[in-house]
């Protein structure tokens, strides 16, 4: 007949989850036709969502105290984290927090709201390691330092492989050290402590620092020199100490690799000591006599 429909079906408004009706609008076939319109209904149901997050959670080797979290839901939603061990670390603000050393897990969450179901959860593992603990002894052999006798048992990893039979307080190599080493220790109340790693390679030199000259005189001058790099120095702190602990003389941030000092005017054995700002620090005797 030429008629044609103009107009459009409509529904109620909303775009939450619900069912919302669908009505004939303003649908029409012209003056000639009656439409018979069966109404039915538009139904929003819950989306369901995911969460991204890969980082790797590791603290205290480089002198850090806290992580920013980065997980991340598709849904937009903002996510929550847990620690399943608060005197380890805790969460604060989306940043992790470090409280002790050890290692504990963090579990990502989004419980969802009305137009999104609840995300599985994610949970990465977060170690918090001390450094100081282990420190070359001889060419092949790594040692624990367990002066603290707080430690009951170890396991030895080389390059992030456990190494089958080291179990000792030391880790001998077969051959010269070459790699990257780290322990897990056990401590008498259970609690496992990994400590900061170290790598060795003939073409990296070990970190030191020397005294210049040693003996030195009463009074006089003398030089700690290291090859710590200048970057690694800043907020590092240099102590002179005598043999019963007390501290004579702090110069902190120093930039230089040689650090200029005043001997003690009393002769004997004192403890030169500088401190990273990650924790790990050096220690060398000097002799004072005139």
């Amino acid at each position: 007949s030429g008629d044609s429909f103009t107009g459009a079906l409509s529904r109620t408004a909303g775009e939450n989850v619900g069912v919302y009706a669908i009505t004939q609008g303003n649908l029409s076939a012209g003056g000639n036709y009656t439409i018979m319109y069966n109404g039915s209904n538009f139904t929003i149901t819950k989306a369901d969502q995911v969460i991204t997050w890969n980082q790797t959670l590791g603290l205290g080797c480089n002198g850090e105290t806290s992580i920013v979290l980065n997980a991340v839901a598709n849904s937009g939603l903002a996510v929550n984290y847990a620690s399943s061990n608060t005197n380890i670390a805790t969460v604060s603000n989306n940043s992790l927090i470090f409280q002790n050393y050890g290692s504990a897990t963090i579990t990502a969450s989004q419980p969802g709201d009305m137009n999104y179901n609840a995300a599985p959860a994610v949970v990465l593992p977060v170690v918090s390691s001390q450094p100081n603990l282990i420190r070359k002894q001889f060419e092949n052999i790594i040692f624990f330092d367990n002066s603290s006798k707080s430690f009951k048992s170890y396991s030895w990893y080389k390059n992030g492989v456990l190494v089958p039979g080291q179990t000792s307080q030391y880790f001998k190599e077969s051959g010269p050290l070459n790699g990257t080493y780290y322990a897990v220790a056990t401590k008498l109340d259970g609690t496992l402590i990994t400590t900061c790693t170290l790598t060795f390679s003939p073409t990296i030199e070990e970190e030191y620092i020397r005294i210049v000259p040693n003996p030195v005189r009463s009074n006089a001058t003398f030089q700690l020199i290291t090859n710590v790099s200048t970057s690694r120095l800043q907020n590092a702190r240099v102590e002179l100490y005598n043999l019963t602990g007390n501290l004579l003389t702090t110069i902190t941030n120093p930039s230089q690799n040689t650090i200029d000092m005043s001997a003690p005017s009393v002769e004997g054995i004192y403890i030169v000591k500088m401190t990273l700002a990650n924790g790990k620090y050096f220690t060398k005797n000097l002799l004072v006599k005139n």
